[in-house]
């Protein structure tokens, strides 16, 4: 990607970041013609994994913000409607830690799988990881996400995403789940 990409790839996800925080953040690199952070936050996406996704909490496709989880989880949205009729379908446990960002990536995960019709409960105070696990298996839940970036430093946060064994994914999902993420509209558009 060259500077000017990165330039034209900035104004667009600016257009479509819903969180006024991150869009300012964007767009003081793009006044200031910051090449180098515009290339760092802009060069592709994160890539979902076996452990989701994890990265420093900041503005643009390559770091963890509302916009990514909104993107994030609509792919999540359409690859459990693909696999499973929505009739009588079992809820979608959320969770999420204590980290300062976490709360309004657990609203947006939670406000897109409502979007999308799909029953869910979710923590509205802070939770450890394998509690969420738990409480998915004892639900029989379809998928458990956890919005965390586990032992990572406190800049970063992350998504991950457990099946309906309340265990993290493994390939050939995350394979999966990754191609529908990428199909995703701006986040502007949920």
């Amino acid at each position: 990607m060259t500077s000017d990409e990165a330039l034209a790839a900035a104004r667009l996800w600016i257009a479509a970041d819903p969180d006024p925080e991150t869009r300012r953040e964007l767009a003081a690199y793009v006044e200031a013609r910051q090449d180098a952070q515009l290339l760092e936050v802009m060069s592709g996406s994160l890539q979902f994994g076996t452990a989701g996704l994890r990265a420093i909490v900041g503005a643009g496709p390559l770091r963890m913000n509302r916009a990514v989880v909104r993107r994030t989880t609509a792919g999540v949205a359409r690859y459990l409607e693909a696999r499973h009729a929505k009739e009588g379908l079992p809820p979608i446990v959320v969770g999420a830690d204590a980290r300062l960002s976490s709360s309004s990536f657990l609203r947006e995960a939670v406000g897109v799988l409502a979007a999308h019709g799909l029953p869910v409960r979710y923590f509205a105070a802070p939770i450890a990881t394998p509690i969420a696990a738990y409480v998915a298996r004892r639900l029989g839940a379809t998928a458990c996400i956890v919005i965390t970036a586990s032992h990572n430093p406190a800049e970063y946060n992350g998504y991950k995403l457990y099946g309906s064994n309340a265990v993290q994914i493994a390939s050939p999902v995350d394979s999966d789940v990754a191609a529908e993420i990428a199909r995703s509209a701006p986040a502007s558009a949920m």
